[in-house]
C-alpha cells in the first residue's frame, strides 16, 4: 500500500508519483532497519560482545573482520545494519531535499531525523571509546526510539494523521501513558547495563529470606519490598514501574470504551493492554531462568512493541501539528 497525498494545488506527474512511493518504501525500510539494530543491541549486550570490535569504525583493523569469531561476528553485524540504515537515510533524505511536494511536509521531522541520526552514530563511536560506559550505553538505546519515534510519525503522516473527536483528558491521558512507556525503556536499560538483570532471583518477590518463626523453625519469607539500595534499587524500579504501567492502560481502554473512541484506536489500546501483560509474563521468566539470551533479546523486542503501539495510539488521537 502507498501513502496517499492530498494536497490541493499540487502538480501531479509520473515523476512525483514514483518519488512519493519512494519515498513511502524507504520510511517503512527505515523503521524495519531501526527495529533491527534496535534488536541486536540487546543480543549484543547479552552475549558480552560490546567491545569485541574494541576499534571504531574499523573492527581489529579491518573493514571486514572475517573468521575472529561468534562475538566479533555479533558486534561487526550491529555496526553493519546501522551502515545500512545510515545509507538508506541519506538516500531518502536526498529525495526529500529534491522533491518540493517532500520538502514541503517533511523537511522539518526528516531534519530532526538526520541530527537523532548523527547522534546516534556518535554514541555508538562512544559505546567503543569510553569501554561501554553506563550512561553512553543507554543514551544510545533512547536516542534510538527517540529517532523511531520521528520515522514513524513521518510514516503515519504520509498516510494523514487524523483528529480524532475524542475529550481532550483522553489524548492527554494517552500521551502520559507514552511517556511512561519511554521511562521504562530507561528503567530497563538501566537494568541492563549495570547487569541488575539476576539480582533478584524470584517473582513477583524479589527473593527470599530464610527465618526462624517463634517455635524454632526455619521458613521461607518472600520479600517483595527490599532496600532500594544499588543494583535491588535498579531492578525493582523497573518491577514497580511495570505494575504502575498495566494499571494505566487498562485505565486508558476503560476510558477509550466509555467515550466510545473510534475503534481503531479502542482496539489499540487493549493490544496495549495485552503486550504488557505479555512483557511482565516474559519479564518473570527472564528473573527465574536467570536472564537467558534468548528471552532477553524476546523482552527487548516486546517492549519496542509496546512503545510502538503506544506511540501510534497517540498519533491516531491527533498528533498533526508537533513536528511541521
Amino acid at each position: 500500500m502507498s501513502p496517499s497525498f492530498s494536497l490541493p494545488g499540487n502538480p501531479t506527474s509520473d515523476a512525483a508519483t514514483k518519488a512519493r512511493r519512494w519515498f513511502g518504501f524507504l520510511t517503512r525500510a527505515l523503521i524495519g532497519l531501526c527495529l533491527l539494530t534496535m534488536l541486536m543491541g540487546p543480543l549484543v549486550r547479552a552475549e558480552s560482545a560490546g567491545l569485541a570490535c574494541p576499534d571504531w569504525p574499523l573492527c581489529h583493523g579491518h573493514v571486514v573482520p572475517w573468521g575472529l569469531g561468534y562475538q566479533v561476528a555479533l558486534e561487526f553485524g550491529h555496526r553493519a545494519v546501522a551502515g545500512c540504515l545510515s545509507l538508506v537515510f541519506l538516500g531518502w533524505l536526498l529525495l526529500v531535499l529534491t522533491q518540493l511536494e517532500l520538502r514541503k511536509n517533511y523537511l522539518v521531522p526528516a531534519l530532526l531525523a538526520l541530527a537523532l541520526l548523527t547522534s546516534q552514530v556518535l554514541l555508538g563511536m562512544l559505546t567503543i571509546t569510553e569501554q561501554l560506559d553506563v550512561y553512553v550505553v543507554n543514551s544510545h538505546l533512547l536516542n534510538a526510539v527517540l529517532l523511531l519515534s520521528v520515522l514513524t510519525y513521518i510514516w503515519k503522516k504520509s498516510y494523514g494523521i487524523p483528529r480524532a473527536s475524542i475529550p481532550a483528558a483522553g489524548r492527554w491521558i494517552a500521551g502520559v501513558v507514552l511517556v511512561m512507556i519511554f521511562l521504562q525503556l530507561f528503567l530497563g536499560g538501566r537494568v541492563s547495563t549495570h547487569a541488575a538483570g539476576r539480582v533478584c532471583s524470584t517473582f513477583p518477590a524479589c527473593y527470599e529470606e530464610t527465618r526462624v518463626d517463634a517455635n524454632g523453625e526455619a521458613r521461607n519469607v518472600p520479600i517483595y519490598f527490599p532496600r532500594m539500595i544499588g543494583s535491588v534499587e535498579r531492578h525493582m524500579t523497573h518491577r514497580f514501574m511495570a505494575y504502575a504501567l498495566v494499571l494505566a492502560v487498562i485505565g486508558l481502554a476503560a476510558i477509550a470504551e466509555r467515550q466510545k473512541w473510534p475503534p481503531r484506536a479502542r482496539n489499540l489500546t487493549w493490544i496495549l493492554a495485552a503486550l504488557i501483560a505479555v512483557q511482565i509474563f516474559v519479564g518473570a521468566l527472564n528473573v527465574i531462568l536467570h536472564v537467558p539470551v534468548t528471552i532477553t533479546v524476546v523482552h527487548s523486542g516486546f517492549a519496542y512493541a509496546i512503545f510502538l503501539s503506544a506511540l501510534i495510539l497517540r498519533l491516531e488521537l491527533g498528533f498533526d501539528r508537533v513536528l511541521g
